[in-house]
């Protein structure tokens, strides 16, 4: 008989042990679950740097970052890296709250002024050396992708 209730408590204390166990788990990752929505599309280490600022090419990060340079002007739609008019707005009015965007209205549109105001923010905050003309080449891609990269992949301001 001593035998069996030892038997017995053993058991239930593993079950015990187990369940409470479980159960901080669980509850642990419920509290992780929030902030890693709270961390957003374009939070470093979910947007991944583009190479662009290597080969000069853009390729789907490098539009999503553009995307992410958007949704800090207000652009509320997908991180996909197809770019629209709201993510084209989104980038305008970012620029425009940077000074680099100064045309009479938005257009929502990758515009000669558009890209006037990209380079104008490549050449402050990456690498772009050029005219700001408006149109962009290999090097207006690779300092853009460059400044992106810092500011908004590594999230070095």
């Amino acid at each position: 008989m001593r035998h069996l209730a030892k038997t017995v408590l053993g058991i239930t204390l593993a079950t015990v042990v187990a369940v409470g166990t479980a159960a901080t788990a669980h509850s642990a990752e419920r509290q992780a679950e929030p902030r890693a929505a709270a961390a957003g599309p374009c939070s470093p280490g979910v947007v991944v740097p583009s190479t662009t600022e290597y080969d000069g090419i853009p390729g789907p990060n490098f539009w999503k970052l553009v995307q992410c340079l958007g949704a800090q002007g207000g652009y509320t739609g997908p991180i996909d890296g197809v770019l629209g008019y709201n993510s084209w707005m989104g980038v305008q009015k970012r620029l425009d709250s940077l000074l680099f965007y100064t045309p009479p209205t938005y257009t929502g549109s990758g515009d000669v002024e558009t890209w006037k105001g990209l380079q104008r923010y490549a050449g402050h905050y990456g690498t772009y050396e050029g005219p700001v003309d408006g149109y962009p080449g290999v090097n207006t891609y690779k300092g853009l992708a460059y400044a992106l990269n810092e500011r908004i992949a590594l999230r070095h301001p």
